[in-house]
């Protein structure tokens, strides 16, 4: 199955061409300003450069978040609308999941990457997975929920290497980083129906409109 997948949520625009499992081509673009202009040529680019048209491709997936509440809109609006005009099904897949491993078929796993990060407002986003399957939303939790709800020597627990977390759990093992790649991959085993391409937000943003009086 080919498939194109869109990664938005953290500091770069990672998009990666997936064909049968096998990574037919990458980019990575840091930086998280200008992605509303450049997303569209950088998918562009990296299609011509694979030698793909685009009406070859047969899924389009996106990592939904959570993360980066503009980029997580533009990936998913990108997504969508690609999806609406070739007429093919667009797949998302939350960022946890994609930093899954794909080598991860424990029964259980706890999956966490860092929400804010600035003490002492530091907490982390979190999601259960069992044999490689969600088994819960997203949420976000700090230091003292995480103990709170899960014991230490829950295992295995993937999280990137971070002193606070190592006082809760016993050990860490290190997440993913090509999540593009890894949600094309997670994609091509999901439904559409059940998977929609939906921003994983998971809690407001700091800035809202205003309600008019």
């Amino acid at each position: 199955m080919r498939i194109l997948a869109i990664d938005t949520t953290g500091p770069r625009s990672d998009v990666a061409l997936v064909d049968d499992g096998a990574v037919r081509a990458r980019s990575h673009r840091p930086g998280s300003r200008g992605q509303d202009a450049e997303l569209a040529l950088q998918a562009a680019e990296l299609m011509k450069g694979a030698g793909v048209g685009w009406t070859a491709l047969e899924r389009i997936a996106v990592v939904t978040g959570p993360g980066s509440f503009t980029g997580t809109r533009i990936g998913v609006s990108f997504a969508r609308g690609l999806a609406l005009v070739l007429g093919r099904p667009a797949i998302g897949v939350t960022r946890l999941h994609a930093a899954l491993p794909q080598t991860a078929g424990n029964a259980l796993a706890l999956v966490l990457l860092p929400a804010q990060t600035r003490p002492p407002e530091k907490t982390w986003w979190g999601q259960l997975f069992s044999d490689g399957k969600v088994r819960s939303d997203p949420f976000e939790m700090d230091l003292q929920a995480l103990k709170s709800a899960f014991r230490v020597g829950f295992a295995p627990v993937l999280a990137d290497e971070d002193a606070d977390l190592l006082n809760v759990f016993d050990a860490l093992h290190p997440v993913g980083t090509e999540l593009a790649v890894s949600a094309a991959l997670i994609a091509a085993e999901l439904s559409p129906e059940r998977d929609p391409p939906v921003p994983a937000y998971v809690r407001r943003p700091d800035a809202v409109p205003s309600a008019r009086p």
